[in-house]
Order: structure tokens, then C-alpha cells, then sequence
């Protein structure tokens, strides 16, 4: 059916224009997804008028991960455009875009996982060009401005892509008002209906601990009121507040749920079993719960049922009321370790409680803050991240940075592991002409390198100019440089293939030639990570010249592809959750600067030369490591320059044909991880490379 054929208007909104498709089944009036990948139909309606643009709200129940939908449009020769939108975090979420021309049907993916769930769309409003371009204007001129220009020369999809980038996003000082438009009140006879039996469902004991300083005993008292009664108003009903003070009798008469204990009991408690099933939780006096906070932990459970440990995002109060949203990634051990950033949104199994000692647990009740051997003891799928606000704090903030690098130059940079021997590296360096900045980065690596047990492969890809040849010449009469001709139109990936084959090193570095090393302990910080058994890839920090951040890790999704999230940025700025000062996990790293073990490289296959010749197999080698169990990472101890795409020059106002087949071979290959990439989050923006709201 043709999208011209349906009724509607300009804005138009109802619940039942959603239909079954692909992977779905109706069961019992409840709506299933039989695979990780379910797809329904779009009624059509006169708003989704191909070419024209329009704003899409949506809703998925409190009890659903908020990942983020794929809306696919659908063309009449069978192939599609797909657009993904901002995860409803919040409750519901908002798409803008244009519906491409030839678009005969539009369908949409809500969820990623097997089971129930419930999505409305909520309403369909047509937009013009003129606003969204107004819009764009004000808050990012340079794309919005692009977007103009691209257009009036007939490059509509990159007029699409550059207005993306000027309106698709919401700084984190916009919060109250991004939130109030995507708030919804949970809706216990509909969409949020429960989907297990509460009054059976486990109990979750709230610790709040004793007060913090207030200038009077009445403030205090205040200010503990306040908590619970956040608590009280929770919509689950299986919970337990034990209270660190004295007997308030009102309180506990109206709410047997509550208890106070007083410092003997208190203690008492803390050093007995602890409940032998549920759940725990540690409350500070002001912190406020929003009220589904603990039935979508009930909710969640069954699906992680080995989960031991559970946290949400949260709101940070300021101390002028205003507030401001802390989103975090999924499980991040080594984050965590170097820089916790669990927050106070935290429940503990009860089974793990009983585990530990009493130092341990009145640690955890101070700041919420699980021991740390514990945590490094979790394996991934003990870990379930809520990704909603659970909960509202002044003390929401992370540990102050400070103290996070003091603890770095203790351990040193890379975490306190020692390389028991300097095992071979290899510099693959693939290059065509630009002597002077090949000759700047090989200059570099012998000059600024500490580490020595190293060899640089030259890959020459059809240099032609007297300068190359000049310095390969002089280059080739050094012991550790060989220069291997690589004929043939540019394959990035088969020419780093081709180096891989030709060495027996321990650990490949690929690296591009408009790189320079800026410190001698560069290269050993990258090994160090490495030959860690469970890692894959490792990337560097790159700076521009200008010394703003060109690279500090990759968002996969992204753009529509994947980015360099925290990119332009300052280069001491300490990024989202301050990852960008320490080592942290990451989907994917740039192959300008890329560190593997051979044996990894080579157990996958290498890079993809055959889909991916010049575009994205750096990002694609990354995913296949990821598959394999090697985790990615991001070593900010290892800065280089990087004068990016200096050899093969810009893309400014590239068209979006050039290495499309490419892009989207890609986006087939890696849409699960581009709609909801583990270390980035749904509620940030795609098309903001520093961190904002989409």
C-alpha cells in the first residue's frame, strides 16, 4: 500500500496503527517478539508524505529497555532506508526526519530482546524544511548552514544528514525541558501494566543510613522525611525501609513497612546474615526515588536471572535545584575500577550481602559503593543496567577526578600491570606519497618510543613523487624498516592484510601515516592492555593539531555509521562519566592508531577487504574482536597527533554515493550494535559528538 492512500492529517495520533510484521506475535491481547529483531507495519497516513518531513512521538512501556527503534522506509523495488531514533528513557521519545522519496511503507523495530512488549506510536506531525532549518540555525550554524547548501544543489540525502547534525540533539542544560516533553506518567491499567505478580515478587530491603550535615536537627530530620516518603509512594509493594535513627512512633505506626533502629540495633543489623533472598539497596537522607524505581527492578529481574548486581541512571539535584541527568554505559569493569561510576542507583543480591564483611557493608551503606574485589569478581551477565532514572540525589555526582588520577600515578598508567618481557610489536603503516608526514611519524616512533622491541612495515600503496622515493631510500637503510610495494586501487584493509601477513610480531599496531607520538611511554601503555587475555583492540588518544581531541573512542550508531564520540573536545576535558582520563571500555577504536595481538588478528580473519576496502573496517574489525569475547579499549595514556585524513584528503560536502555500498553493508552487518551500543547510552544524542541529549 502506497503511503498516499491513507487517512489523517497534519498531526495525527492514535494507538492502534501498529501492526504485526515480522518476529511478532499476539498472545493472551499481548504483544511478543520471537526474535531480538521484531518488526511492525505503520498504518499509513497523510503526514508520512515521502519527502516530506515529520516528527514521530513514541512510547514503550517503564518495564522495556529503552533501546533505541529502527524505523525502516521501504522503497517499491524492495530495498530500504533505515533511520534509528533516541531511546524513550524518559517514557517517550521523539524522530525527526525526512521520509525519503519512493517510500511506499514504513515499518518500525521497538525492542531487541525475545519476549513481551508494548510500544504506541503517539502521534505523527508533519514538519517543514524552514523550521527544522530555523531551528538548527540557532543551536549548530556550521551543519545547519551545510544542510542549506547541499540542498539547493540537489544533495538531498546530505542536506538530510547535515540538518541531523544541527537540530538532533539537546544539551544536558536543557534537561527539564527535554524530560517535561518526554515524561509519562506510569500507566498501571495500560501500557505499564505489570507483567509479573508483584505481591510475589522479591523483597528489596532500603538501607538509609544516618544524616548528612544539616544545620539543625529539624533540617535533617526534614530531609530524611523526604526520602521516605518516596519510598512509601513506590508502586511495588514487597519492600523494607530500615531507618539509622531514633524511633519515629507516627511514622512506624502508619508504615509497618518502616523500621527505625538506633545505633545498637543498627549495628546489629549490618553485622547479622542479612536476608537470605531479595535485594538491597543504600539510601542517603535527600536521596528521592521515583516511584517505579523498585517495580522495574521487579520487572527487569526475570529477564538477567543470574544477576547479582543492578544499577539505573540517575538525577543529580544541584544546589540550586537545578537538574541534570547522569546516563550510564552497560558494564564497564575496568571503568569502574579506574573511575566508579556505579552512582547511587545500586541493588545487591541478598546471596552477595551475606558474602560480605562487615567493613564491606558498611562501605556500601555509606556511599553505595559495592566492595571493589566483589566487583571485579562479576562476570558480565551477573550485571543488569536499568536504563531509566531510578533515582534523584545531591550526592549523585561521581568521586571527584582527582583522587581517580592521584590512584593512576600510583598504579602507573596502565593499571599496575608490568609486561614480563617486551613482547615484538610491528607498525603497519599503510602510505601514499606525503613524505613529509610519513618521515614526521616514523621520526616520532624512533625519537619518542621508549619501548624498542619493535620493527616498522612500510606499505606503499602507488607512491609516485621524487620526495617519497628519496625517503624510502634513506629509510630502507635502517635495521628495523622494511618498505613493501602494494599495488592497486586504495583497500586500506587488504593492504593492512597484506602487512599482517608479512610478520611474525607478538602485537600489530596499525598506524596511520599522518600520526606523530608525543611521549616515550606511548607504545608500552598499548602493549600492557594488549596481551590482557580478554582484550582486543586498543586505541590511543589522538589530538589535533590544534590539540583539541580527535579520538578518545568510537560510538558505533553514530552518524548513521559510527563516530568519534568526545571528539573536538579540549584535551584535558574529562569527557562523559571523566572517561576520557582513564582506560575504559569502548564498542570500537580508529585503525589510525590500533593495537592487537597477531593471534587475535589473525583468529578472525583480519580486516574485511572484500565489504569494507576503505570505510568502517577498522570499526568492523573491532566488532568481529568483540565477538570472539576480546573487549576493546581506550588507553589515554598513549596521546599521539593526528593530522586526520591527510594523505587522501577531505570529505567536506562529500556525497553519501562514495563508499555507500560500504556503509551499508555495515549497517546490515552491525544494526544491533548500531541501535544500542553497550558503552554509549539511547538517551544521547547520534548526531552530537560530545555528550548530549537526542
Amino acid at each position: 500500500m502506497g503511503l498516499d492512500k491513507g487517512h489523517g492529517s497534519a498531526r495525527w495520533s492514535a494507538a492502534d496503527c501498529l501492526l504485526p510484521e515480522k518476529d511478532v506475535a499476539i498472545e493472551d491481547g499481548h504483544i511478543h517478539a520471537l526474535s531480538d529483531e521484531p518488526w511492525m507495519g505503520i498504518r499509513p497516513c497523510t503526514a508520512l508524505r515521502p519527502g516530506g518531513f515529520v516528527a514521530i512521538v513514541y512510547r514503550l512501556s517503564q518495564w522495556d529497555d529503552p533501546v533505541r527503534p529502527v524505523f525502516r522506509f521501504w522503497r517499491g523495488d524492495g530495498t530500504f532506508v533505515e533511520r534509528m531514533a533516541p531511546g524513550p528513557v524518559a517514557g517517550a521519545g521523539l524522530w525527526r526526519g525526512r521520509i525519503p522519496l519512493g517510500t511506499r511503507r514504513i515499518s518500525v523495530s521497538p525492542v531487541a530482546r525475545v519476549g513481551r512488549f508494548d510500544f504506541r506510536i503517539e502521534s505523527i506531525e508533519s514538519l517543514s524544511f524552514t523550521a527544522q532549518l530555523r531551528s538548527g540555525w540557532g543551536k549548530a550554524h556550521r551543519p545547519a548552514r551545510a544542510a542549506l547548501l547541499t540542498r539547493l544543489i540537489g544533495m538531498i540525502d546530505e542536506s538530510d544528514l547535515n540538518l541531523a547534525w544541527a537540530t538532533e540533539f539537546h544539551p544536558f542544560e536543557d534537561y527539564a525541558a527535554w524530560k517535561a516533553a518526554r515524561e509519562r506518567v506510569i500507566d498501571l491499567a495500560g501500557i505499564d501494566a505489570p507483567r509479573t505478580d508483584w505481591e510475589k515478587g522479591p523483597l528489596v530491603t532500603l538501607l538509609l543510613g544516618g544524616a548528612q550535615a544539616q544545620p539543625n536537627v529539624q533540617k535533617a530530620r526534614e530531609v530524611r522525611e523526604s526520602t521516605i516518603d518516596t519510598v512509601a509512594a513506590q508502586l511495588y509493594p514487597r519492600w523494607c525501609l530500615l531507618v539509622h535513627a531514633e524511633a519515629d512512633t507516627s511514622r512506624a505506626d502508619a508504615e509497618p513497612r518502616c523500621r527505625f533502629l538506633n545505633d545498637r540495633d543498627w549495628m546489629e543489623m549490618l553485622a547479622g546474615d542479612g536476608p537470605e533472598t531479595g535485594w538491597l539497596c543504600a539510601l542517603s537522607p535527600g536521596d528521592r526515588l521515583s516511584p517505579g524505581s523498585l517495580a522495574s527492578l521487579a520487572e527487569r529481574l526475570p529477564t538477567l536471572p543470574q544477576a547479582s548486581l543492578v544499577y539505573g541512571d540517575e538525577e543529580h539535584i544541584g544546589p540550586d535545584g537545578r537538574i541534570l541527568p547522569i546516563l550510564k554505559p552497560d558494564w564497564s569493569p575496568r571503568l569502574q575500577a579506574a573511575r566508579p561510576y556505579l552512582g547511587r542507583a545500586v541493588f545487591v543480591a541478598a546471596a552477595a550481602w551475606r558474602q560480605w564483611s562487615l567493613e564491606e557493608r558498611l562501605g556500601f551503606v555509606r556511599n553505595a559503593v559495592p566492595p571493589s574485589r566483589w566487583l571485579a569478581s562479576l562476570r558480565a551477565a551477573e550485571v543488569l543496567h536499568i536504563r531509566r532514572f531510578l533515582l534523584a540525589s545531591t550526592r549523585a555526582e561521581a568521586p571527584d577526578l582527582k583522587d581517580n588520577r592521584r590512584e593512576r600515578r600510583k598504579e602507573g598508567a596502565t593499571g599496575g600491570r608490568a609486561l614480563p618481557a617486551e613482547p615484538s610489536v610491528c607498525f603497519i603503516i599503510p602510505t601514499r606519497d606525503r613524505a613529509d608526514l610519513l618521515d614526521r611519524c616514523i621520526t616520532s616512533i624512533r625519537e619518542q618510543t621508549a619501548y624498542k622491541h619493535y620493527e616498522i612495515l612500510i606499505l606503499d600503496n602507488d607512491s609516485v613523487k621524487a620526495e617519497t622515493t628519496h625517503l624510502f631510500d634513506r629509510l630502507r637503510s635502517l635495521a628495523n624498516v622494511s618498505i613493501v610495494k602494494t599495488p592497486g586501487p586504495f583497500n586500506y584493509a587488504r593492504i593492512c592484510n597484506l602487512g599482517a601477513a608479512r610478520t611474525r610480531a607478538d602485537i600489530l599496531v596499525f598506524l596511520n601515516n599522518d600520526t606523530e607520538a608525543l611521549s616515550s611511554g606511548w607504545l608500552a601503555a598499548l602493549v600492557r592492555q594488549a596481551i590482557c587475555p580478554d582484550v582486543g583492540a586498543v586505541g590511543a588518544k589522538l589530538l589535533f593539531a590544534s590539540r583539541r581531541i580527535q579520538h578518545i573512542g568510537v560510538a558505533v550508531g553514530m552518524g548513521n555509521s559510527a563516530c568519534h564520540f568526545g571528539a573536538q573536545e579540549a584535551e584535558d576535558a574529562p569527557g562523559w562519566l571523566g572517561r576520557h582520563r582513564v582506560l575504559h571500555e569502548v564498542s570500537a577504536v580508529t585503525g589510525a592508531c590500533l593495537a592487537v595481538e597477531r593471534r587475535k588478528f589473525v583468529a578472525i580473519g583480519g580486516f574485511d577487504e572484500a565489504h569494507l576496502a576503505v570505510e568502517l573496517n577498522d570499526i568492523d574489525l573491532c566488532l568481529r574482536l568483540g565477538e570472539h569475547g576480546w573487549q576493546s579499549l581506550v588507553e589515554p595514556a598513549a596521546v599521539l597527533l593526528h593530522h586526520e585524513s591527510a594523505t587522501r584528503g577531505g570529505a567536506t560536502f562529500r556525497p553519501l554515493s562514495v563508499n555507500g555500498e560500504q556503509r551499508d553493508y555495515f549497517q546490515r552487518r552491525w544494526r544491533k550494535v548500531m541501535r544500542d551500543d553497550p558503552y554509549f547510552h539511547p538517551a544521547l544524542a547520534h548526531f552530537r559528538l560530545v555528550p548530549a541529549l537526542g
